[in-house]
């Protein structure tokens, strides 16, 4: 199995237990390791990861959502990808 790492995806979203982090958005920095099966390789759009738009749909789904914790937002990540992938 490989591995496609996309490395330093800048996601504003609302992070933290404090008051004043409640109300504004902190920058994380996001970096993903996804898996894929080596198969036969075809330089066609159908045989690769749309990596930009799932990106771009990461931000949009996190950017006005809140959480308490850093590793309450690493497992939301991991299940929107997931959801995503599947």
């Amino acid at each position: 199995m490989n591995i496609l790492d996309i490395n330093g995806i800048k996601l504003p979203t609302f992070i933290g237990c404090r008051s004043w982090e409640k109300l504004q958005r902190q920058t994380v920095s996001v970096d993903l390791r996804l898996p894929y099966k080596v198969r036969p390789f075809k330089d066609e759009p159908d045989n690769c990861y749309e990596y930009v738009a799932l990106t771009r749909n990461l931000i949009q789904e996190f950017e006005s959502k809140h959480h308490n914790l850093i590793e309450t937002l690493a497992q939301s990540i991991a299940d929107f990808i997931h959801h995503k992938l599947t």
